[in-house]
């Protein structure tokens, strides 16, 4: 560094013709040999330059560097200005899930951050679940797992980038599975839960094991924390069972009617019914379809699964009413709220008269509404390969998405 200390002072420069008082006349000068006084001139110099080399003396702790020459550190620019201010970083968006978008993909509306508990406008008694929905009529699906390696986030998010935010969501879950890991994400988009539950192992053996209290513990579990999360559930032990082969009408009732009652037990508001095969309700089906039903202090809703299992040129292409009027009536006779938990249409064929499954799938929301439905679930999984695929199409899913809206513009 360049030395800042005070200045050094420098010895005024002598003028040999200035007085001196010690110095003799100039009149004795002259007369003086020459020897004597070149001594006193010798003399007078001497005493300058020791007088000089005392004032100049070294200054104390003097700065090696205080020549001024410029020094590798020298450079006022050089010198460390302390830390620099750091721009704060740039938000970054939240990755979403490796979905491919679609040509017809609708942005998926966002959640509110009080996201509605009860779409339908629920009632029922207070705390736990809100009981059951009422309003009209809640149009929601099975969302295409299968496609997604029954991924249910991935797969409901394609779903409704195509259709909307689905008002209910169909979901299968096994025994010792948690019955309620979807509800989280369904309470938060406003979703009523469509749950069904399948017991371990085999009818009748299934159905006997639950039926003799056994796994109580289990149910008790599992619907106190359903209904902890305040948000509308439909709950189904088994669907459709009358499919199983081996088990009894008898041994089915017997452990849905322990079920409905271990259930109520702890979660009174939770909304417990059976899930039937419309085909059951029809006189072509070999049943008597009341042998499948709980009994009516024991069930707090009928749901049905029906299909147009249409083929090529129109065949075995059915209406709504042609599926699921004899099902209605049942509900009707037993004075309990209708569900349709599954439907569908095969997109490949048209009808006899040129119906397009779109157009079927115009109708069977209209049904559904007409008959005062509590909610219809288009069941969409599968496999356009499939010899029953009802996957649907890109005009199936326009048709969906109308409907989903024109519903919440209702409510």
């Amino acid at each position: 560094m360049t030395y800042l200390g005070p200045t050094p002072a420098r010895p005024k420069p002598t003028n040999p013709n200035s007085s001196n008082p010690n110095s003799t006349s100039s009149t004795t000068r002259r007369s003086a040999p020459t020897g004597r006084l070149l001594r006193l001139l010798v003399v007078a110099l001497l005493g300058t330059l020791a007088l000089a080399a005392c004032q100049l003396g070294p200054a104390p702790n003097a700065d090696p560097t205080a020549s001024g020459e410029p020094t590798s550190t020298d450079n006022p620019q050089a010198e460390d200005p302390g830390p620099l201010p750091t721009e704060a970083p740039l938000p970054t968006e939240d990755p979403l899930p490796e979905v491919t978008p679609t040509e017809s993909a609708t942005p998926e509306p966002s959640p509110s951050e009080e996201p509605s508990t009860d779409p339908g406008g629920s009632g029922g008694s207070g705390g736990g679940s809100p009981g059951p929905v009422t309003g009209n009529t809640l149009i929601g699906a099975a969302p295409p797992m299968t496609q997604f390696n029954y991924n249910m986030a991935a797969a409901t998010q394609d779903m409704e980038s195509k259709v909307g935010r689905l008002q209910n969501r169909r979901e299968y879950r096994q025994w010792n599975e948690n019955w309620g890991s979807y509800v989280p994400d369904d309470k938060q988009n406003g979703r009523v839960s469509v749950i069904s539950v399948k017991p371990p192992g085999k009818a009748p053996d299934s159905w006997r094991k639950v039926a003799s209290g056994s796994e109580d513990g289990r149910i008790r579990d599992q619907a106190s924390k359903l209904a902890a999360y305040g948000s509308p559930i439909y709950l189904t032990f088994q669907h459709e069972p009358e499919n199983d082969a081996g088990g009894s009408p008898a041994a089915f009732r017997a452990a849905s009617e322990h079920f409905y009652d271990v259930v109520k037990s702890v979660a009174p508001s939770l909304q417990v019914g059976p899930t039937l095969m419309a085909f059951t309700a029809r006189g072509g089906s070999g049943r008597n379809v009341n042998d499948w039903l709980y009994s009516d202090g024991k069930m707090d809703f009928i749901a049905w699964d029906g299909y147009n299992f249409n083929g090529p040129d129109g065949r075995a292409w059915q209406t709504p009413a042609q599926i699921f009027d004899r099902a209605m009536a049942v509900n009707s006779a037993h004075g309990k709220p209708v569900l349709i938990s599954e439907t569908g249409v095969h997109g490949a064929y048209n009808g006899p008269q040129g119906q397009t499954p779109a157009q079927w799938l115009q109708s069977m929301i209209d049904y559904a509404e007409q008959h005062g439905v509590v909610l219809v679930a288009y069941f969409n999984t599968g496999t356009a390969q499939e010899q029953h695929s009802v996957i649907m199409t890109r005009p199936m899913e326009r048709v969906y998405r109308d409907a989903i809206s024109q519903s919440n513009a209702r409510r």
